[in-house]
C-alpha cells in the first residue's frame, strides 16, 4: 500500500528500542561503506569552510540526503557505493532549503527553554527521506514529517533526544581519550612545559618540542577516540531515522523507481547465488 504525502501507516507506535535494534543490524551489514561515507562528508564539510558566509550551510542538507541514499542501498540490497552520497546534490534545492528552515526553527525552539527545540527537531526528522523517496519539495517534505510526528509528539521528541545523546557521545569521546591517556603522561612534564616557556621568554634555549610530546600524544589519542566514535554514531543515528521512516511512513519508491524519486539502476543489484528475486518491502 502506497501512502500519500505525510500519511502514516495505521497503528504504528514509536518503538525506540526496536528501531535501535534494527538499526544495529543494518549498521553491521554496511559499516565499512558507512564509515567511508562519513569520512567523505567530513572532508567535504571541512573544505566547505573555505567558502565565505556559510559554506557548511550549503552542503549539509544535500550531504544528509545523500547519506540516506547510501543507507537505502544497504537496506534494499543494492551495491554499496559510498560515492553515492554525492547524488544527494541532485536534491540540492529542497535539501538545502529544508536544512536552512529546520536549523532556524530548532534554533528558535532551543532559545525558548530548550524543550521546544527538541519537539521541533522531532517533527522534522524524516524530512530528507521524504525528499529522496517521494520527490517532495522542501515544504511538503517538512509538512509530511511533521504530520507523522504529530501522531506521537512525545514519542518522536524522546526519539530525537535519544539520537542527540548518541551523537553527543562522539564528542564526549574526545575527553574520554584524553582521560585514558593521562596515566601515560609524566605529570612532571607539565611543569617542564612551564619552565621551558619561561626560558624561551627570557631568551634562553629549551627543548619545548620534547616537553610537549606527551601532551600532544594525549590530545591525538583524544581525537582518535572522537573520530572512531563519530564513525559509528553518525551512521547509526541516520540509520535509526531511516528505520523510523520505514515504520511510520512506508517506502514508496526506494525499491520501485518513480519520477522525481530515488532511482536504483538494475546493474547495481548485488549478484546473488540464489536466482530468485528479492521480495520488496510492503507498505
Amino acid at each position: 500500500m502506497e501512502t500519500g504525502k505525510g500519511e502514516a501507516l495505521e497503528s504504528q507506535p514509536v518503538d525506540i528500542v526496536s528501531w535501535l535494534a534494527e538499526s544495529w543490524s543494518i549498521y553491521k551489514k554496511g559499516w565499512f561503506s558507512l564509515a567511508v561515507t562519513t569520512v567523505i562528508c567530513g572532508v567535504v564539510l571541512l573544505l566547505a569552510q573555505a567558502i565565505p558566509y556559510g559554506g557548511n550551510l550549503l552542503f549539509m542538507g544535500p550531504l544528509t540526503a545523500g547519506f540516506f541514499l547510501v543507507i537505502g542501498d544497504i537496506v534494499t540490497g543494492v551495491k554499496q557505493r559510498p560515492a553515492r552520497v554525492f547524488q544527494g546534490f541532485t536534491f540540492f534545492v529542497p535539501a538545502f532549503l529544508s536544512y536552512l528552515l529546520i536549523t532556524v526553527f530548532t534554533t528558535i525552539g532551543f532559545f525558548l527553554l530548550v524543550i521546544p527545540g527538541l519537539i521541533v527537531g522531532g517533527w522534522y526528522l524524516l524530512t530528507y527521506i521524504f525528499i529522496i523517496d517521494r520527490g517532495l519539495n522542501f515544504w511538503d517534505a517538512m509538512e509530511a514529517s511533521r504530520n507523522i510526528a504529530f501522531k506521537d509528539i512525545v514519542g518522536m521528541t524522546i526519539f530525537y533526544l535519544v539520537l542527540a545523546g548518541i551523537n553527543a557521545m562522539g564528542l564526549l569521546s574526545f575527553f574520554a581519550g584524553i582521560l585514558v591517556s593521562l596515566p601515560f603522561i609524566d605529570v612532571s612534564a607539565l611543569g617542564e612545559v612551564m619552565e621551558a616557556g619561561r626560558e624561551i621568554a627570557s631568551g634562553g634555549g629549551a627543548d619545548l618540542g620534547k616537553t610537549l610530546l606527551p601532551i600532544a600524544q594525549a590530545v591525538l589519542l583524544g581525537i582518535l577516540f572522537m573520530v572512531t566514535a563519530l564513525l559509528f554514531t553518525v551512521p547509526f543515528t541516520n540509520i535509526a531515522v531511516f528505520v523510523a521512516y520505514e515504520k511510520l511512513a512506508g517506502f514508496t519508491s526506494l525499491n520501485t523507481p518513480t519520477s522525481g524519486a530515488v532511482t536504483i539502476p538494475a546493474s547495481d543489484k548485488e549478484a546473488s547465488s540464489d536466482s530468485s528475486p528479492k521480495k520488496g518491502r510492503e507498505d
